[in-house]
């Protein structure tokens, strides 16, 4: 079971709004526990990267786009191989496109 009190996540369900979009999505595909805990780990280090909680990165909406590649940027500073990378943004990606937020 995904376990991430940053995102207020235990089980399958969070108090953020976003956040359980992206859980109800991860459901509906019938991912498991591994894949729940890698997106949830990318949205906890997007949210540490904006200084901001998940809910209040998709508000941001269209005023601010956030640029996936200064989060990229970041992600290589942690000595991600390219193909985490990648994987790491395009969780991002489903998480603010189920969010509504692009």
């Amino acid at each position: 079971m995904p376990h991430y009190p940053s995102l207020k996540v235990v089980g399958w369900t969070s108090s953020y709004k976003s956040v359980q979009k992206y859980l109800n999505w991860l459901r509906k595909e019938e991912l498991d526990d591994q894949a729940a805990n890698s997106g949830l780990q990318c949205i906890d280090l997007l949210c540490q990267h904006m200084g901001m909680n998940p809910d209040e990165i998709v508000a941001l909406g269209k005023k601010k786009r956030l640029t996936l590649s200064s989060f990229g940027a970041v992600l290589q500073q942690l000595d991600m191989d390219k193909e985490v990378i990648n994987m790491a943004l395009a969780d991002v990606i489903i998480f603010l496109s189920e969010s509504r937020a692009w």
